[in-house]
């Protein structure tokens, strides 16, 4: 048995929750690429779309100013925190053998680190996802933290805000070109409140060896996926992307490009030559250009 859903029909369905729908996901990449300072051709393309700037500068200046705000924002777990174990109401002593074995296993996730992720993560696009996995190699739960472009749910209308109970979910764990190169984590919820997953290309189609067996069920007790909000979601699927923040950084990044691009036409020397003859002469204006006057002038 496989899939119910193609991944068609969940982006969708995801989009008529997403605020903005599909540019809801074009805003957050868009902010993604800031982040990580790989938006070039973003810059580019919005100075051009904006007439400011040179338009033929291929490598224009972008100010980290999503980077800074992130940061400042960003302030949990910058200090180590203190964890303890509990046993119904009851908190274990740290030499206790489960609590030594809870902080091995803490220390091997590098939990304070992943939470640094999330932290940033939920303050750039207001959500994020954190998806538990096993890792044979550290020997415990790894933690993958997925931005929200890379997310696509159908959600119960009635407590969408609880991916618990989604209908289905779409993880995207690999872009690609090509709808064939792409691969997923297509999660499905099953009347018995029972989760499947498979790993499947953009069309929809079972890729490789799958990692719970054809039928995707898998052995967990509850869906290893969470959300997490930098606000009550009060039963929305998705808070809206910061819009503001977004526009901000690409109108400062342009202005301080146009404030380039005038330094660059207006900084330099300009020689004055009084003739009457302009045989030769160049009449172009501009740096390392010639300014031709009348002989009285």
């Amino acid at each position: 048995m496989g899939p119910r859903h193609s991944i068609n029909e969940i982006h969708t369905q995801d989009w008529r929750w997403k605020p903005g729908g599909q540019q809801f996901d074009q805003d957050a990449l868009k902010l993604s690429k800031l982040y990580d300072q790989q938006a070039r051709a973003l810059v580019t393309a919005h100075l051009r779309a904006v007439g400011m700037s040179d338009k033929d500068n291929l490598s224009p200046l972008v100010v980290g100013v999503i980077p800074r705000l992130t940061e400042s924002l960003s302030v949990l777990y910058r200090v180590p925190a203190t964890r303890r174990l509990k046993r119904g109401r009851k908190v274990l002593a740290d030499s206790n053998p489960q609590a030594q074995l809870f902080a091995d296993i803490a220390e091997r996730m590098c939990l304070d680190n992943v939470w640094q992720l999330v932290d940033a993560r939920r303050n750039l696009f207001r959500q994020c996802m954190i998806s538990f996995v096993e890792s044979s190699t550290r020997e415990c739960v790894a933690v993958r933290v997925v931005e929200p472009h890379s997310i696509w749910r159908i959600p119960t209308p009635t407590a969408a805000d609880d991916i618990e109970q989604d209908e289905a979910i779409a993880i995207l764990i690999r872009d690609a070109v090509q709808i064939q190169d792409k691969r997923y984590q297509l999660w499905e919820h099953h009347d018995d409140d029972t989760w499947s997953c498979w790993i499947t290309d953009g069309g929809g189609a079972l890729v490789g060896q799958q990692p719970y067996g054809e039928d995707g069920l898998i052995p967990f007790g509850c869906l290893p996926l969470l959300m997490v909000y930098d606000d009550l979601p009060a039963g929305q699927a998705y808070l809206p992307i910061p819009e503001s923040r977004l526009d901000f950084a690409l109108n400062v990044t342009a202005l301080v490009n146009d404030l380039a691009f005038l330094v660059k036409q207006q900084a330099h020397s300009i020689m004055t030559v009084a003739t009457d003859d302009r045989k030769g002469l160049p009449t172009k204006l501009g740096p390392d250009q010639l300014l031709v006057t009348p002989a009285d002038a």
